[in-house]
């Protein structure tokens, strides 16, 4: 009689003990699923910021890709002025402020493009692509780069600066292209203005040697065959103001602005997933902007030594980009303009 009571009391313990074993596996299965599903999400970051790392690398397109692909528009302000400071690991870094742009790099709309002035990386051999009838400006930078450009922003409405010019500009909706340098350029030709469609930056492998802006035409051809001069170290900025009448601000650093980049185009992507935009993508264009991303990859891997070249793995690129991007403009995608 006693055992049977002590089993009826022994019974219900059993199944309590076996309830609190129970949620504790089920407490340490969702910890574990939510660890490797942020253990994902980071690679998946990662690998992501990567495949945007190479867009960027990658604008050493060819003037005949000009315009394939447009990226999502991340509005950057930078002042080039007094230097700041970056602590990383107990050690501070000096830096001067940096001129960053943001993309669509790939259509000429903007650029990323900055150099550490205090530390002047090598520049190699990039080219940036511009919309049709492009004004560019060359300017020689005298005296202090922040009041010059400010002056130069300023001026676009009063046409103080290159009036001819400025308003060749304003009446027919060219975008506006500025090359600072610190160097003598040695053409005189850029020392005014030239409509282009790119320009390439040649870049020696030290700061002392010497390399060159390349201006090309929207056929490809030279314009006026050439090119400008200047000293690896003395070239300060290259940017595109495409219309912006706006100061740029800034005080992050190149890896924290291609973060906010790379954060922005996850979020439009997962808007498209959700269907949250106020005009819906279709899946097909998701699924085009992810194989944009793969090609680009593909373009930056393969292109030969000089950038350019009509046959070979470039040109087959070439041609597959330009395919699918006249079939996507045909369809729609706005991701894809």
């Amino acid at each position: 009689m006693r055992r049977t009571r002590r089993a009826q009391l022994a019974h219900p313990l059993n199944w309590i003990l076996v309830l609190i074993a129970g949620a504790f596996f089920l407490i340490l299965f969702i910890a574990i699923i939510r660890m490797v599903t942020d253990t994902n999400r980071g690679l998946t970051d990662v690998k992501t910021l990567g495949r945007v790392q190479n867009i960027i690398d990658s604008s050493q397109s060819d003037p005949g890709t000009m315009g394939i692909y447009s990226l999502p528009k991340i509005i950057t302000r930078c002042e080039l002025g007094n230097p700041y400071t970056i602590e990383l690991s107990g050690q501070t870094r000096e830096y001067l402020t940096q001129a960053l742009f943001s993309p669509r790099l790939l259509d000429g709309e903007t650029i990323i493009w900055s150099e550490e002035l205090r530390f002047p990386a090598p520049i190699t051999s990039t080219t940036y692509l511009f919309p049709e009838n492009t004004l560019v400006l060359i300017l020689k930078e005298d005296g202090d780069l922040h009041y010059t450009i400010t002056n130069l922003l300023d001026s676009l409405n009063t046409k103080e600066i290159y009036p001819a010019d400025l308003e060749t500009y304003n009446a027919r909706g060219h975008d506006l292209v500025i090359v600072l340098s610190a160097g003598d350029l040695n053409t005189r030709n850029f020392r005014t203005s030239a409509q282009v469609h790119g320009v390439r930056i040649q870049g020696g492998a030290r700061p002392s040697e010497v390399g060159t802006l390349t201006f090309y035409k929207n056929t490809g051809q030279f314009v006026d065959d050439g090119g400008a001069s200047y000293a690896t170290k003395e070239l300060l900025l290259a940017g595109i103001f495409a219309g912006s009448r706006e100061r740029y601000l800034c005080g992050r650093s190149v890896v924290e602005e291609r973060m906010l980049f790379l954060s922005t185009l996850e979020y439009e992507r997962l808007m498209i997933i959700n269907n949250t935009l106020e005009t819906v993508w279709p899946e097909k264009c998701l699924i085009a902007y992810d194989q944009a991303l793969t090609l680009y990859e593909g373009l930056n891997n393969q292109l030969d030594s000089s950038g350019l070249g009509d046959t070979g793995p470039l040109h087959n690129i070439k041609s597959q980009l330009l395919i699918q991007h006249n079939v996507l403009r045909k369809e729609g995608c706005p991701a894809l303009r």
